[in-house]
């Protein structure tokens, strides 16, 4: 029985090796802080504050008027920690009706076997929406979140100048192309509220 429960543990963690390896979670790292912007090469540069230093997932979806479907495979465009409060990370534009959201968050990194609460907004909850233009370096907003009662609560803001002097003395390349964007608080649909899922419930 042992080395039945421990042959499906090691299949387990090789199911999530490949999975990784494959990309299922994304862009994993902020960039590089010498990496240089080159327009034409079919991506954006998105900078969104969050603290504290929890794990996020940004994911494709698309406007459904005053809703947001998600239209992700398994997995997410972004998984990754923010580093000195800001996340840093290169991906595909996306605008217009087809755009980002945060939809889960990790306080203590992977979920599951790996740690702590994954919190998810699901149906006619709020989620962060924002979109990326083609060949832009894109500040959205600034995202706090703060847990409560095992409940997280979030809220939203801008902050440009503070965004702008933090690229200029992290990634002094990208400066001169930064640009201001938004975000908008969007209803969730297409995900159900799943018992084991603890979903976002609250904005601060």
């Amino acid at each position: 029985m042992k080395y039945f429960r421990n042959t499906v543990l090691m299949i387990y963690l090789i199911a999530i090796l490949i999975v990784l390896s494959s990309g299922g979670c994304g862009v994993m790292s902020n960039l590089e802080k010498d990496h240089t912007f080159v327009k034409g090469n079919n991506y954006s540069i998105l900078v969104i504050g969050i603290e504290p230093r929890y794990r996020v997932h940004v994911s494709t979806g698309c406007d459904k008027g005053e809703k947001w479907k998600w239209v992700g495979e398994w997995g997410a465009a972004a998984n990754v920690y923010p580093e000195d409060g800001y996340v840093v990370i290169k991906l595909k534009p996306r605008y217009g009706m087809e755009n980002y959201g945060i939809q889960s968050i990790m306080p203590k990194g992977m979920s599951g076997v790996f740690a702590g609460h994954h919190y998810k907004a699901c149906n006619g909850k709020l989620v962060p929406v924002f979109e990326l233009p083609p060949d832009q370096v894109v500040y959205v907003g600034n995202i706090k979140y703060a847990c409560k009662n095992k409940k997280l609560m979030f809220k939203v803001g801008q902050d440009f100048a503070a965004a702008k002097e933090f690229i200029k003395k992290n990634y002094p390349n990208l400066s001169k192309d930064l640009t201001q964007g938004k975000i908008t608080l969007k209803e969730m649909m297409g995900v159900p509220c799943k018992q084991a899922t603890v979903p976002i419930v609250i904005v601060m």
